[in-house]
């Protein structure tokens, strides 16, 4: 039987916050392949059953008592598939990381191993917090897979808040605000790939020709854009719709992962 609902320890914590007027304080979210055992309440669960990796809680909007998280799910370090029945919110209680929010699912989404098919998506949450702003500890968006969509809010809530260049009229403030607000690491010393020069691995460029972001896995002097020394963001696969947990695929072609 699905289950997708705050556990007895969420319920505990948020009647706590409620009372003392304080913000719901979410840690992390995991996904995993376990099943609740049979004849036990799924909401008694104080952890994942079957714990396959930490993911990345992309973004909250919060509406008074409700909230809508974003979690991120991408096969990185995954070498062996599985099937996806269990996601966990967890959040800190004076210090002690509890399992707040469980999701079991009957119909589950199977997750191919990273050297199948790289694999990005986002599960849409909505639960119970309290009226106070909600508040998302230790992220630092590192390994993140960001759209265009998502990377354009961001800097819009930059620009809004006056730590980005009112305009980007080249590419170069296109760059610092990349660089300054999503982790991205560029070559400061070398913008284009196109460019002579030595491309140093594991740093970011541009190319003239073709749109998107490269980021040099062999140090090489190649001026030509190569697959043997750039890896293209732009080129992410992403998975089948996950229905019934509200999924929203990762589909413009035009992704980015933070470093």
């Amino acid at each position: 039987m699905a289950f997708r609902n705050l556990t007895n320890i969420g319920k505990e914590y948020l009647a706590t916050r409620l009372a003392n007027q304080l913000p719901v304080k979410f840690t992390k979210a995991k996904i995993g392949n376990g099943s609740v055992p049979l004849a036990t309440d799924p909401a008694q669960t104080t952890d994942l059953y079957g714990l396959k990796k930490q993911v990345t809680i992309l973004k909250t909007i919060q509406e008074q008592n409700s909230i809508k998280l974003t979690v991120q799910i991408t096969n990185d370090e995954i070498n062996e598939g599985f099937y996806l029945k269990e996601i966990g919110i967890y959040v800190d209680d004076n210090g002690k990381e509890v399992l707040y929010w469980y999701c079991n699912e009957d119909n589950s989404q199977y997750i191919n191993a990273q050297t199948d098919t790289p694999l990005s998506f986002e599960v849409d949450i909505v639960m119970e917090v309290t009226n106070i702003n909600s508040t998302v500890v230790e992220w630092t968006g590192k390994d993140t897979w960001v759209n265009k969509t998502l990377l354009n809010e961001e800097m819009a809530k930059k620009l809004n808040n006056g730590n980005l260049p009112a305009t980007f009229t080249n590419a170069e403030t296109i760059l610092k605000a990349l660089q300054g607000n999503t982790g991205i690491k560029f070559d400061e010393n070398l913008l284009y790939l196109n460019d002579v020069g030595t491309k140093k691995k594991g740093l970011c460029y541009l190319d003239k020709l073709t749109d998107g972001i490269f980021e040099c896995i062999q140090e090489t002097t190649t001026t030509v854009n190569n697959a043997t020394y750039f890896k293209n963001f732009s080129n992410k696969e992403n998975s089948d719709r996950l229905s019934n947990l509200k999924i929203k695929l990762i589909n413009d072609n035009q992704n980015y992962k933070l470093y």
